[in-house]
């Protein structure tokens, strides 16, 4: 079993939104969420050669880019979805396909994995006995998405 270290409660220690893709449990900052829609028409781009970045979507007003967060832990693909878990990240709007929604967890217990899966999922934290990866949202945009 991986050893783990708690991270102790600082500012940074937030409110987080958690939902699952595939088998795995993920969330994202609070304060980064836009809501929460149903699925619907992802419109392909042309050209797209990133396995996360699925497409565009109006949603909510919004054109919103579309993120499969599967692939990542080599879980296939959500293509089969329920949801879409909006965020906003420098100024922009992203949506990540979700097959359910678990809430919001008002006060994470926060633990670094020493063996993380990818660079994505550093931290994670627990919730009714499940582990959740916390979705570093920069790592995500910077390095799967806008790549």
């Amino acid at each position: 079993m991986p050893s783990e270290k708690s991270i102790k409660p600082s500012a940074k220690d937030r409110p987080v939104f958690a939902f699952t893709v595939k088998q795995g449990a993920y969330a994202l900052p609070l304060d980064s969420m836009e809501g929460v829609t149903p699925a619907s028409q992802v419109v392909p781009v042309p050209g797209n050669r990133s396995r996360v970045f699925v497409g565009i979507a109006y949603l909510q007003g919004q054109l919103v880019s579309i993120i499969d967060v599967a692939p990542l832990d080599n879980k296939g693909s959500s293509s089969d979805a329920k949801d879409i878990v909006m965020f906003r990240w420098n100024k922009e709007y992203y949506g990540i396909l979700a097959h359910e929604t678990i809430g919001v967890i008002a006060k994470p217990h926060v633990k670094r994995s020493s063996t993380p899966k990818t660079g994505l999922w550093q931290q994670e934290c627990v919730y009714r006995k499940r582990s959740i990866a916390l979705v570093d949202v920069q790592k995500l945009i910077t390095e799967h998405v806008c790549a």
